[in-house]
């Protein structure tokens, strides 16, 4: 997997959903519901490059993005 896009009506990304998904290169949220992004969602995706957060974000959970080196 290299990409994500994320559907309307899902408002939470749950806690280490993509924990060590090394793959994982681009993240779109910006169309998306989601408000919240669980901690450790998204921990040492080690080549993830882009993420695009939407507009009624509100919360990112501890360490959802630590280990994204390439950020």
């Amino acid at each position: 997997m290299r990409s994500v896009k994320f559907p309307e009506g899902i408002t939470k990304i749950e806690n280490a959903l993509f924990k060590w998904c090394t793959s994982l290169r681009k993240i779109d949220l910006s169309l998306s519901s989601i408000q919240t992004i669980g901690e450790r969602a998204f921990y040492h995706c080690s080549n993830l490059l882009q993420v695009k957060l939407p507009d009624g974000l509100e919360e990112i959970g501890e360490r959802a993005f630590e280990e994204c080196g390439e950020l």
